[in-house]
């Protein structure tokens, strides 16, 4: 509810059941959602519960990193090169 709310709220996903991800893309949209695994272990089931999404590439990119680099401002401190 918050993060329909306020558009400055991001969900990281891990331990989300598939259902719910496929509910957030739909309110939010994949822009709005940030990879995570909690656990090494975890992360071949994190990374197929995205698979079943059908994301495109940009959507794709975006979830894996691109909404980590904007949410942290990695990109800002990224070592020159």
């Amino acid at each position: 509810a918050v993060a329909r709310a306020c558009a400055n709220v991001w969900l990281e996903t891990s331990a989300v059941g598939v259902q719910d991800l496929h509910g957030f893309r739909r309110t939010l949209g994949a822009g709005r959602l940030m990879y995570g695994s909690d656990l090494l272990a975890a992360i071949p089931v994190e990374l197929a519960k995205y698979g079943t999404l059908n994301l495109t590439e940009a959507e794709r990119n975006r979830v894996l990193h691109g909404t980590a680099e904007e949410v942290f401002r990695l990109k800002e401190h990224a070592a020159p090169s």
